[in-house]
């Protein structure tokens, strides 16, 4: 059993435990839990007031959960939306009202959640493992999930987004045991260092965290208990907790109490992990600082108010269609006149002691108030001998709200919906009105995912590397991970159809480049040697857009030999000079330049003078160049035997066998160019 007492600020890990069982045995939450569903009962304000005050953020971060898990979840009844009826409302219409709701928000939310699946695109994101023994337990072995991007994707990025305030932290699925006897022959239950541990990422929700202080500790409530026994061998409950901090993970539990009440702890170290960091971190949203504390909020925090207001529209619009439904009666009922014989005779549903007319439950009328709604009007009581007067003719009649205004209310309620997420869908449900609004809408949403992104993968990276430090420790290989650039929608067709258009046109070359670019990136977004090659090829080659004919009209008038040779064979001479030059893609474009124009005078050797000094007319003309270039395009893509070839060009252009066997070469484009 451990006995240190590493200190964290003012407290020690076992003080800071203590401190928080107290607070747990005199807080009455659990008692007072958020019920699943509606109950009547239930008050939030004393569930609120109920909670420990485990840090200065610990009751926002459970009102912060509540108020995303109203939208988010469908058994979580709206209390503090629905938390007051309308003036003059009968308690028990409001009562029928609250009976009515039911969680269509929830469909809105799980609509804008599915759409930031599109950042578990595998076009736009990339892990390289180099090692692929350690992957498998990644990817095969993992505990509970199988895969640990599939459990990152499915429930990490949800929780992300709902709740930001829960903790991720890394920790063996179990704890292998084994017993083992101390110095006076007694057996206990130790932790077994020699099984390899099996870590995951285990989500603890807001409920459990006690404290977290970002890369240096965490304390954690956890759900069971821990059993102790007094004297008299009376047993009794006491709290348990894990504590994070940069080299340990401890288990600290309560073994007694003082006699003014205060927790006695322990502590036992369950694994030595010696990283160096803190495997815990917060999911993560929108952060503000409360009393020198972080409080996150949900990247979705903006819609809750608007849906917020369609809770409380659509609860007013189903108490107004059930009055359309079942519209009020208005009756005219005789006053009521029972007589006790101890009490003497009702007036206005009063005995003369000011008891209540057990007859008509005090509402001085013969009818009492039904729950479907009958408004009830006395009639008025007449001279002696004369029957009572009816205030209106005919006795019955009905009342019930005017239809234009369910419809002004129902859309009111469906331009909210639109409110809440206008960025999160299609343009043409979007809030936005114009198809300007519509494209900065449009461009919001790939800009909320490409930050949502970052702070994801972020998160991944340092729970895999966490995982693996803690399985496989120094011989641990982290996985390489490369993050989404952006998030296009457009597809390959799509734009490659938009790009032959604009060559068509003749449009300017900066919006051909762009659209190079762009449809670059999202081919081969995730291949880092792909996407450097297309920005090259833009920068180096100044006749990256130059068509085949005009080509063959610019050779030897505005564009060299040499230029028009490392445009026809760019990926073969980019691929010689990162073979010849270590570091070239990190060299200065002007330099990078260089070195292609060089290999490609080298290449253009034949056509300046052939084999011998003689010199070969048809070398010296455009048609010649362009001939020979179609030739080594030929041989490159494999649609030429190289053998062949070098017959061809030794015979037609004069030089020897050996110098078109130079020339030619055995060119090979990268893979991620063979689709291409």
């Amino acid at each position: 059993m451990s006995k240190k007492t590493k200190f964290v600020g003012m407290y020690s890990p076992i003080e800071m435990a203590a401190k928080a069982a107290k607070k747990i045995q005199r807080s009455q939450s659990r008692k007072l839990a958020y019920p699943m569903g509606y109950d009547a009962k239930f008050n939030t304000e004393k569930y609120y007031s109920s909670l420990p005050e485990f840090n200065e953020v610990y009751k926002d971060t459970i009102k912060e959960h509540d108020r995303v898990r109203v939208h988010a979840e469908s058994d979580c009844f709206p209390y503090e939306i629905l938390r007051s009826k309308a003036p003059n409302q009968q308690p028990q219409e409001w009562e029928y009202q609250k009976g009515l709701y039911e969680p269509t928000t929830n469909t809105e939310w799980s609509r804008a959640l599915n759409r930031t699946k599109a950042i578990g695109n595998s076009q736009n994101y990339s892990i390289k493992w180099p090692n692929d023994e350690q992957r498998e337990y990644f990817y095969g072995d993992y505990p509970g999930y199988h895969s640990i991007e599939a459990f990152f994707f499915d429930i990490v990025r949800e929780k992300k987004i709902n709740y930001p305030n829960q903790v991720a932290a890394v920790m063996p699925a179990y704890w292998p045991t084994v017993v083992r006897t101390d110095e006076d022959g007694n057996e206990y239950e130790a932790i077994d260092d020699t099984v390899q541990l099996e870590p995951v990422v285990k989500i603890w929700e807001e409920e459990y965290i006690v404290k977290f202080k970002r890369n240096e500790y965490c304390l954690i409530w956890r759900e069971d208990e821990h059993s102790y026994y007094y004297q008299d061998g009376k047993e009794a409950k006491g709290a348990i907790f894990y504590y994070f901090d940069q080299n340990e993970i401890r288990e600290i539990y309560q073994v007694g109490k003082l006699n003014d009440g205060t927790p006695i702890m322990e502590e036992r170290t369950l694994i030595a992990h010696n990283m160096g960091f803190l495997p815990c971190w917060k999911l993560g949203g929108k952060a503000v600082i409360d009393d020198g504390e972080v409080l996150y909020h949900s990247h979705f925090s903006d819609a809750i108010p608007h849906l917020n207001q369609v809770v409380r529209m659509e609860s007013n619009l189903m108490m107004s269609t059930y009055r359309l439904a079942f519209p009020i009666i208005i009756a005219v009922v005789d006053r009521c006149r029972n007589v006790s014989m101890e009490k003497g005779p009702c007036n206005g549903g009063k005995y003369a002691d000011g008891t209540t007319c057990e007859a008509c439950n005090g509402s001085g009328k013969n009818l009492n108030h039904s729950p479907t709604g009958i408004y009830e009007v006395a009639a008025t009581i007449g001279a002696a001998g004369e029957e009572n007067k009816l205030p209106m003719t005919p006795p019955i009649q009905f009342a019930a709200p005017d239809t234009a205004i369910l419809d002004h209310l129902q859309r009111q309620i469906d331009n909210k919906r639109r409110q809440a997420f206008g960025i999160f869908f299609e343009p043409e449900q979007a809030d936005a009105g114009t198809a300007t609004g519509k494209q900065i809408e449009k461009e919001e949403f790939q800009m909320f995912l490409t930050q949502f992104s970052r702070e994801f993968f972020q998160l991944m990276d340092m729970a895999i590397e966490a995982i693996g430090a803690m399985r496989y420790g120094a011989e641990f290989e982290k996985p390489e991970i490369k993050m989404p650039q952006n998030f296009n929608f457009r597809t390959y067709e799509d734009i490659t159809g938009e790009l032959g258009t604009a060559i068509e046109k003749s449009l300017p070359n900066t919006y051909v480049g762009e659209l190079m670019k762009e449809l670059g990136y999202t081919r081969f977004g995730t291949s880092d040697q792909a996407t450097r090659m297309i920005d090259a090829q833009l920068k180096i080659d100044r006749l990256w857009n130059v068509t085949p004919l005009e080509l063959r009209a610019m050779v030897g008038s505005t564009a060299t030999v040499q230029e028009a040779i490392l445009h026809t064979s760019f990926f073969t001479i980019v691929a010689q000079a990162q073979q010849d030059n270590e570091g070239f893609w990190e060299l200065p474009t002007e330099r990078q330049k260089e070195i292609c124009l060089e290999i490609a005078n080298q290449m253009a050797l034949p056509f300046t003078a052939a084999a011998g000094g003689a010199t070969n007319e048809l070398s010296k003309t455009v048609g010649g160049l362009t001939g020979f270039i179609q030739v080594a395009q030929a041989v490159a893509s494999g649609l030429y035997d190289l053998e062949a070839a070098v017959q061809f060009v030794s015979r037609t252009y004069g030089i020897s066998e050996e110098r078109a066997r130079i020339e030619l070469g055995t060119p090979q484009l990268p893979d991620d160019f063979q689709s291409l």
